[in-house]
């Protein structure tokens, strides 16, 4: 099973300050690739959404997660 992430709500919830959306958002993640899926972000950008990344390994998730926090820049 895949876990979607819509990047959209993720970057509305981090200017809003909320960072257990980010937090669980995560947890789901590492979640879904160790039982072997993928996690996919996606961007709204119109009626049909844009996939932006898909991760397969739980490393390359974090990193990118990282630096689009601003954790690892």
């Amino acid at each position: 099973m895949n876990f979607i992430i819509p990047l959209n709500k993720i970057e509305e919830a981090l200017s809003k300050g909320l960072y257990g959306v980010l937090r669980e958002a995560i947890l789901i993640s590492d979640d879904t690739l160790t039982k072997g899926g993928k996690v996919i972000i996606e961007k709204q950008t119109g009626t049909v959404p844009e996939v932006i990344q898909i991760f397969e390994k739980k490393e390359d998730m974090i990193k990118w997660f990282e630096t689009f926090a601003g954790f690892n820049k």
